[in-house]
């Protein structure tokens, strides 16, 4: 039963009253100013004539211009007024006071939301609670407790989706196997639990289709062996060629010592801090020298040899002895008594020209 006020309600009497009757009049023109109660909603009223007469009334209804009322009301008198009494909606002292009582009355709390509401006090004795939303606890200690009545309880909270339990944590009391705080899944049956008996295995998982009770394995029970991981304390050692290492409490390098340039010479080898390598092949190479008369000049290298006449001719890709022409310090020939170039040349090629052949020779061993 609410109490139901609108702004600036006020008209008069359409046709007298006595003090007996429980309905009154009001002007049509001013009838949707007041409030139309139901359920036992009502509103005060307030009828005072031009002689000071004072009545206040309780309306219960409303229909149309006609208000159902109860006489004599917060220690007022039933009276008589005439048609043009004024009938006004005054807050009065009986309508405050259920306006305050039904605020702080919780049971009135049927719909509706609170912003910001704040309960004051400690509550106890509630039974069932339901809501839906976010519940936020705002506090820096305990924010939350489940208390069983007897020693021999053990509560949990639940949780469910379309009105089926999905899953639930609950503490059992005992020092037997499954006894200690659990977390569980309904849906399969497993759970995982920490055991109320103090040990580095105490944090285990129960597979319902096996019923084995599998410790759960951490830093505090594991040992590198179980999870064949390679100790901190293994060296790791540069092999020829390589320099650095160490243990592994440490990021490690290995650098990789500088070779040497290849060349034709150069070996497949290794050393403490370095390597070769054989090239595989037989590489051109360049004289960079400037002496005139140097017979050792490096594989690949070509010289222009005079061959006299076609008859000192030497076939393409056929070995020749090459030497120092000993006539200046230009050319080289196929003939004559100069100096032997080392090593075995090989024709590329010639032409004639003038009556003389040349040809391209290239050391090739």
């Amino acid at each position: 039963m609410a109490v139901l006020l609108s702004n600036n309600a006020t008209s008069t009497l359409a046709a007298s009253i006595n003090t007996s009757v429980t309905t009154i009049s009001i002007q049509s023109a001013d009838a949707a100013k007041f409030p139309s109660p139901t359920g036992g909603d009502w509103f005060p009223i307030t009828v005072i004539d031009s002689a000071g007469n004072i009545e206040i009334m309780k309306c219960t209804a409303r229909s149309s211009a006609t208000l159902t009322v109860t006489r004599a009301q917060e220690g007022t008198t039933a009276k008589s007024f005439a048609s043009g009494a004024r009938v006004d909606l005054r807050l009065t002292a009986a309508a405050v006071n259920q306006i305050y009582n039904d605020a702080k009355n919780a049971s009135n709390l049927t719909s509706g939301t609170l912003p910001d509401a704040r309960l004051a006090g400690a509550y106890s004795g509630i039974t069932t609670l339901s809501q839906s939303g976010l519940h936020t606890i705002t506090v820096a200690g305990e924010a939350l407790r489940i208390a069983g009545p007897l020693a021999t309880d053990d509560p949990y909270i639940s949780f469910y989706k379309a009105g089926v339990r999905e899953a639930y944590i609950q503490h059992r009391d005992g020092t037997g196997a499954e006894d200690g705080i659990r977390i569980a899944n309904d849906n399969t049956g497993d759970f995982l639990y920490l055991s109320n008996v103090d040990s580095s295995a105490a944090l285990k998982f129960k597979d319902a289709s096996t019923g084995v009770q599998n410790t759960v394995w951490h830093s505090g029970n594991l040992s590198t062996s179980d999870i064949m991981a390679v100790p901190t304390s293994r060296n790791l050692t540069a092999g020829n060629g390589l320099t650095g290492g160490g243990q592994l409490t440490a990021d490690r390098t290995f650098t990789l010592g500088t070779p040497s340039s290849i060349t034709n010479s150069t070996t497949n080898s290794v050393t403490s801090t370095s390597h070769t390598h054989a090239l595989g092949f037989t590489a051109a190479e360049v004289y960079t020298g400037s002496t005139a008369d140097e017979v050792n000049l490096p594989i690949g290298h070509p010289v222009i040899v005079g061959g006299g006449n076609f008859s000192g001719s030497t076939n393409r890709n056929a070995s020749a002895t090459i030497r120092l022409y000993t006539t200046g310090s230009t050319d080289y020939a196929n003939h004559g008594t100069g100096a032997v170039l080392s090593g075995t040349y090989r024709s590329r090629g010639g032409w004639t020209q003038g009556g003389e052949r040349f040809q391209l020779m290239q050391r090739a061993a």
